[in-house]
């Protein structure tokens, strides 16, 4: 092991087991590494100038969920290919543009999703307990949300409009019946009907426009319609000027 003394002479000092001192300095600044990308390379604090202390503190806490999710995506190589070179990897700051896109283009289904969550939550009836006792409402959450997590959606695709709103396509909720059993909901293609056409019962509806709003859309045991795609693109972007 090099060193420097207090004169700038470069010294040696030999260890017993080398292999586990490589090892323990190759992997003991990890978190040294993170820091860095957080501070210098990302620069959330650097770039958003604040004499508010929450919100400097708000900074850094996104710097440091954004750095942990480049470096889980990295991890299991979702971002980079398993022999890239340093010089063709991903970057944080491009990563989290990409990030940051991909929050601004698919804010409808977040809004969604969370007035599900709220709809979840509203939906909980609590037990009958004593007044000297306090219910644990965590645990009465969490076992909700898990009894009814086959009705969270689950985007299947997304396809953007004319007006670059996007749609979402989503399965139906299960339902249980007063037998336990369970079932998908079906409905009537909306786009069929409107047409005349013969009459088809989907498990698909648009989650931007409701749940009225089933389309066929490409399967196994569909490969002709894709009513879904036909909803999306009949959406035709109008002028706000009014005609003289």
């Amino acid at each position: 092991m090099k060193y420097t003394d207090d004169h700038g002479n470069v010294c040696v000092h030999l260890v017993e087991r080398p292999d586990i001192i490589s090892k323990f300095f190759q992997d003991s600044n990890i978190i040294d590494k993170d820091n860095q990308s957080r501070q210098f390379d990302l620069a959330l604090e650097k770039t958003w100038l604040t004499q508010d202390p929450y919100f400097r503190l708000s900074s850094t806490l996104i710097g440091m969920i954004v750095v942990n999710t480049w470096k889980l995506a990295d991890w299991h190589k979702i971002l980079n290919p398993p022999n890239a070179r340093e010089d063709t990897r991903i970057t944080i700051q491009r990563f989290s543009g990409v990030l940051c896109y991909q929050f601004v283009t698919n804010t409808s289904a977040f809004v969604s999703f969370s007035l599900l969550q709220r709809k979840l939550l509203s939906e909980i009836s609590l037990p009958a307990v004593s007044s000297t006792s306090t219910p644990d409402i965590s645990s009465v959450t969490q076992d909700t949300l898990q009894q009814n997590k086959e009705n969270v959606p689950v985007i299947v695709r997304t396809i953007k409009d004319n007006y670059g709103l996007l749609h979402h396509q989503v399965p139906y909720p299960v339902t249980v019946g007063k037998n336990g059993k369970r079932s998908t909901l079906i409905r009537e293609c909306k786009l069929c009907k409107e047409k005349g056409l013969k009459k088809h019962l989907v498990g698909h509806y648009c989650l931007t426009c409701g749940e009225m709003f089933a389309y066929c859309c490409p399967s196994k045991y569909n490969t002709e319609r894709d009513c879904f795609k036909d909803h999306v693109a009949a959406i035709k972007r109008t002028s706000g000027r009014s005609r003289g």
